[in-house]
């Protein structure tokens, strides 16, 4: 919701709230586009997108006097001051007697947009039910028309702060949520302990603690993230996973269920930006897709020991007895493959060797890929664990399900490693600064003045200036969302990947995802990318350029970046 200047409307010095809403009518089905934070002062809103179909709700109370017969904005000149005696120059229906009737105090004021033709057709009466199962947005099959709010299904029991805020109930209820995590991700790091408790018993923590979550900020949406892991489940469940159909297959079904909830949002909330429940579903999808694939991997090696495994007892039997000391397994590494080899009397004394298997029976798996594989399909209890942790749910960012597992389970010393107070703090820090950095100018440098047709009349400098300083702005709350899950995986222990060799202080690598100064001197494309959404760039790495033929890899890897993000073109 929006502040709207009183003196636009000639009332009283109190408040009202509204969302400006234009159509264009398609097919019979009404496109609702929404600007958020609009300043009728000065409007982004050029002239000619002002719908010509409108009427007021009034809603609890109308307005105050019964001589304001016409209390509307009724042309959004651009950066313009409104005339609010131009109302009719618009072809706008005639004013219901309501609207004249005098009342004591003025209630909120929500402008919303009529279809012309206040049809309802079959067909969008199915849109309505398959939007309702896939998307988890009840649109009503008698609505013809579809305001923001009903948008976004989490919960509004915090509606009176984000006013005094003056923050969206979304953004509030994602910060709310995120300092509830960290709690919990203390409580899970000194009580809940993996040598006091059980993985199964932390696991199922895990769960509670998610879903919970998750259902305050989005609602009964939450069915979006239950019906995705659950179809991926039995896949992985019931598909060989040895070979390379299946986790192909379940990349293809997380991606192509994340599209609908795109093409959702960008049906009904075109140009809108809420934070709904395609944040966490788009987090999902690289941790289904990437478990398949290191499910594959992990198959693949697994085949390949039970193979190597059958050599080595044939051999032995054609032999005198073996102690298990004269047995040498050596990955001798050439290429991309293995040489696994046997001991044997008949080499000279030293390494005695006796090759079981050639590199080229060993599966071709990178490094990393080899890093992250796991051999068998998680239990339903750690897979939802992994499906619904808590403290990356809503805001990742990705960490792989060995490393999660490892996680649960203490690491190695089965115990978490310690955290820095002062990295924390620094870290909180930064992300104060981030945000508010961005809440503060990113009112007064507005990204959609770029669209206007009076920036294109500013000196070029200027443009590139003003240019370079939004989108520096733009990137601020990403950086303030990304610092907040560091944050959240260190409360909880997640993302530990090892001790600097020189400080000896733990890393938390699995959950860093940016690097501020590399990002912003970045002196070429690659340094850029290998900077920014760190864990988003290691998903793409693992999941398609090192699947994908080669050559192809790039713009494969560039292709499923621009879907997995989004419908938008550009």
């Amino acid at each position: 919701m929006c502040q709207l200047p009183l003196r636009a409307l000639n009332l009283p010095a109190s408040t009202a709230t509204f969302d400006i809403l234009s159509t264009a009518n398609r097919d019979g089905a009404v496109m609702a586009r929404t600007w958020i934070g609009l300043n009728l002062s000065r409007c982004l809103l050029p002239e000619s997108e002002v719908p010509n179909f409108v009427k007021i709700c009034l809603r609890s109370s109308t307005l105050e006097g019964a001589a304001q017969t016409n209390p509307l904005l009724s042309r959004a000149l651009p950066y313009g001051q409104p005339d609010p005696t131009s109302f009719n120059s618009l072809s706008s229906p005639p004013l219901s007697p309501m609207m004249a009737t005098s009342a004591n105090t003025l209630g909120d004021v929500e402008v919303v947009v009529q279809n012309a033709t206040n049809t309802t057709t079959g067909c969008s009466r199915i849109l309505s039910l398959v939007v309702s199962l896939v998307m988890g947005v009840n649109v009503g099959e008698t609505r013809d028309i579809f305001v923001k709010d009903r948008f976004y299904a989490g919960c509004r029991i915090l509606q009176p702060l984000s006013n005094w805020c003056g923050l969206s109930v979304d953004v509030t209820n994602f910060l709310a949520s995120a300092l509830v995590a960290s709690l919990l991700g203390l409580l899970m790091r000194y009580l809940i302990t993996p040598k006091r408790f059980t993985h199964r018993l932390r696991a199922s923590l895990e769960i509670a603690f998610g879903l919970l979550l998750v259902y305050f900020c989005f609602g009964h949406q939450i069915r979006v993230l239950i019906l995705q892991s659950l179809v991926t489940y039995l896949l992985l469940r019931f598909c060989r996973l040895d070979q390379i159909r299946t986790p192909a297959l379940v990349t293809a079904w997380t991606m192509f269920y994340l599209m609908l909830v795109h093409l959702c949002r960008l049906y009904y909330d075109y140009e809108g930006y809420t934070l709904d429940i395609s944040g966490p579903l788009m987090l999902q999808t690289q941790r289904l897709s990437s478990l398949a694939f290191n499910l594959y991997d992990g198959a693949r090696i697994k085949k390949y020991n039970a193979k190597v495994s059958a050599a080595m007892s044939a051999d032995d039997t054609e032999c005198e007895s073996t102690s298990p000391q004269d047995v040498i397994i050596d990955v001798a590494s050439a290429g991309d493959g293995y040489v696994l080899t046997k001991a044997s009397d008949s080499e000279p004394e030293g390494v005695r060797t006796k090759e079981v298997a050639s590199q080229s029976d060993f599966p071709k798996i990178m490094p990393s890929s080899r890093a992250y594989a796991v051999e068998d399909v998680p239990g339903p209890l750690e897979y939802a664990a992994y499906s619904f942790y808590f403290h990356g749910v809503c805001i990742g960012p990705l960490v792989f399900y060995r490393d999660y597992r490892n996680y649960l389970g203490g690491y190695d010393t089965g115990e978490l490693p310690p955290i820095s107070c002062r990295r924390v703090l620094i870290l909180l820090l930064r992300a104060m600064i981030y945000g508010g950095a961005f809440a503060a100018l990113s009112k007064r440098f507005p990204l959609g003045y770029i669209a206007t047709d009076n920036f294109r009349h500013i000196n070029f400098l200027v443009r590139v200036g003003y240019i370079t300083l939004t989108f520096l702005i733009a990137r601020f709350k990403y950086y303030f969302a990304w610092t907040l899950a560091e944050v959240l995986g260190m409360c909880a222990g997640n993302g530990y990947s090892g001790d600097d060799p020189v400080t000896k202080e733990p890393l938390w690598k699995n959950v860093h995802n940016f690097d501020f100064v590399a990002v912003e001197a970045a002196l070429n494309l690659k340094l850029l990318i290998d900077a920014w959404n760190i864990k988003t760039a290691c998903w793409l790495r693992e999941v398609v350029y090192y699947r994908a033929p080669k050559s192809i890899r790039t713009v494969a890897v560039f292709v499923v970046s621009a879907f997995w993000h989004g419908l938008y073109p550009g």
